[in-house]
């Protein structure tokens, strides 16, 4: 069973990947900026600059976007993104939004699986679903220490950190 999953798992984050935003937030971003009024120039304090893509970035790097905010209001409802339908429409989306996805899914995916082996073996020891499941907590973490260490957004890693606690309160209320 852990092979199946894995491999699911594994594939998940494969295609979820490829279809994270590529603007990030960058070391040289966090010096502050101004903005010029010609471009998407951006300068920043000690005269680096930069051109960006997408000009409404710029407005929503450290900030609470819409994007954001969706994620932190309708976390209940939120479902893992299908991944036929992202590449169907080549969607692009911010990590926390993959990362919301990956949460929900993994803890789903658990919840379900501890279910079935309590009630089909009648068995509520934790052994089982760990050996399940330790493999693929690698793996998100893994995925997670590699986005972690090139990520400069403060805001970004704060709001998944409030996403974990969010899904640790559903954990305990349900």
């Amino acid at each position: 069973m852990n092979k199946v999953y894995m491999l699911q798992f594994r594939t998940y984050i494969q295609v979820l990947s490829r279809h994270k935003e590529m603007n990030a937030a960058e070391k040289n971003d966090l010096m502050g900026m101004e903005l010029s009024d010609k471009s998407t120039v951006v300068v920043g304090l000690f005269q680096s600059s930069k051109k960006y893509q997408n000009k409404e970035y710029l407005n929503e790097m450290f900030t609470l976007s819409k994007t954001r905010m969706a994620l932190l209001k309708d976390f209940a409802k939120s479902t893992p993104l299908v991944t036929q339908m992202i590449e169907m429409a080549d969607q692009r989306f911010p990590y926390e939004v993959l990362f919301q996805s990956y949460l929900r899914l993994l803890s789903d995916t658990v919840a379900f699986e501890y279910r079935f082996l309590s009630q089909f073996f009648f068995n509520h020891n934790h052994d089982m679903i760990d050996s399940i499941f330790d493999k693929i907590l690698l793996l998100f973490s893994d995925e997670f220490d590699v986005f972690r260490l090139n990520s400069f957004d403060s805001l970004q890693l704060l709001l998944m950190i409030r996403l974990l606690e969010m899904v640790n309160l559903n954990k305990l209320n349900n």
